[in-house]
């Protein structure tokens, strides 16, 4: 008897520690992980999430990187990502955007993004305001899913829509001009995620925009974009091009 006891006490005393580990690991802070995660970070992504609050495995945060402000929620799936699911699902709002992001890391260069919602054209404008470009409308995106492997994009699908209107930018008067209906299809070369911009009902793309994982942004204009943006007419190289842009982001 005084055997079972003490087992029964020993088993009770397990479940305990077991029952405080995992409560404990439920509700580890997110504040704390994140304090020890953003010294391997660049200071400016580091500084850019503030008022974290909430668990690791569900929290919420405030994104403040220039003109953007937004609310970020999180919830994290163990299972999906031992499993390669979209483990991290997040959530990015305020009064200017609507975005629904999921991850699906399988390795430190690896893995996949699904991106769905709408961008305001405030936020939009906020950005091309040093430019001295206004727009209307929203831009949405639909279904962008995006594959990257050994730091390669191999995989790249969805749109982004623009419903066209009215776009003011300042040559050195304003000016106003009246665009049509714009969609970006995703899709990957060579390892860099391209984008072929095109009218509605169009095929033929009048810009492309490629991105590759080391953080070189390319633009290319061909004649019927500089056509519809009141482009002054220039030559047209070997590429069908006007004008072309190379720069890195990051």
């Amino acid at each position: 008897m005084m055997v079972n006891v003490k087992k029964k006490g020993v088993l009770l005393g397990v479940s305990a520690v077991l029952a405080f580990a995992v409560g404990l690991l439920v509700n580890f802070p997110a504040t704390v992980v994140y304090d020890k995660l953003k010294l391997g970070l660049p200071t400016q992504v580091a500084q850019a999430l503030v008022n974290i609050d909430g668990s690791i495995w569900n929290g919420h945060a405030m994104l403040r990187e220039g003109t953007l402000n937004s609310e970020v929620d999180w919830e994290v799936s163990p299972a999906d990502l031992i499993s390669g699911g979209p483990g991290l699902r997040l959530h990015l709002y305020e009064a200017d955007h609507d975005l629904e992001v999921t991850l699906s890391p399988s390795g430190k260069s690896s893995g996949r993004i699904q991106l769905s919602g709408t961008v305001h054209s405030a936020l939009i404008n906020r950005q091309l305001g040093p430019y001295g470009i206004r727009v209307n409308n929203d831009v949405q995106l639909n279904g962008i899913e995006v594959a990257l492997h050994n730091n390669h994009f191999s995989e790249g699908n969805g749109t982004v829509t623009w419903k066209g209107g009215t776009v003011s930018y300042n040559s050195p008067g304003t000016k106003n001009i009246q665009m049509p209906l714009l969609q970006g299809v995703l899709s990957t070369k060579a390892g860099a995620l391209v984008m072929s911009i095109s009218e509605a009902g169009g095929s033929a793309p009048i810009s492309t925009i490629t991105f590759k994982a080391d953080g070189w942004l390319g633009a290319e204009v061909k004649p019927r974009m500089a056509e519809l943006i009141l482009l002054p007419k220039q030559r047209v190289n070997r590429a069908g091009n006007v004008l072309e842009v190379k720069r890195k982001v990051f």
